[in-house]
């Protein structure tokens, strides 16, 4: 489905900004900081950081994008479109990157949770070695929607 459309299903004008950062995260191989996302906007044509912040806020808060933090305290955004549902993600300690696990990658047993509890939002980001970076099984089979490996 086109950036544009998923604008207008969401209720959203679908200006050339908003257009631009979806495609960005959308066709990213994984997780993306907003220096990244700002540098590949930019190369589209001319976009301000600002613009780009308040793009980004206003897809996370319609679900399109997914905002995650990462263990440097940086937010990094991925698809949260069609598709991608709930997921998590897988950090490398060595290259920084962060990819998008399949959604039920990583299950939660709710029947250990506290009767009364109630969950806003679940964030769970797995660290460890990418198989780019060392020796081991890659884990291009088990990546989601929004990295391709």
């Amino acid at each position: 489905m086109s950036s544009e459309r998923q604008l207008r299903e969401a209720g959203l004008r679908a200006t050339p900004i908003r257009v631009r950062v979806l495609d960005v995260i959308t066709d990213a191989p994984g997780a993306l900081i907003p220096a990244e996302i700002l540098g590949l906007v930019q190369e589209g044509g001319d976009a301000d950081r600002v613009s780009v912040y308040r793009a980004l806020d206003v897809l996370v808060g319609r679900s399109l994008v997914v905002r995650t933090s990462g263990p440097d305290r940086t937010y990094r955004y991925c698809s949260g479109g069609a598709g991608a549902g709930v997921h998590s993600h897988f950090y490398c300690t060595r290259c920084g990157t962060m990819r998008c696990l399949a959604p039920g990658a990583v299950s939660l047993d709710a029947t250990l949770l506290p009767e009364d509890a109630t969950i806003g939002r679940i964030e769970v980001r797995l660290e460890g070695v990418c198989g780019e970076c060392g020796p081991g099984k890659s884990l291009s089979g088990g990546l989601g929607a929004c990295a391709t490996g």
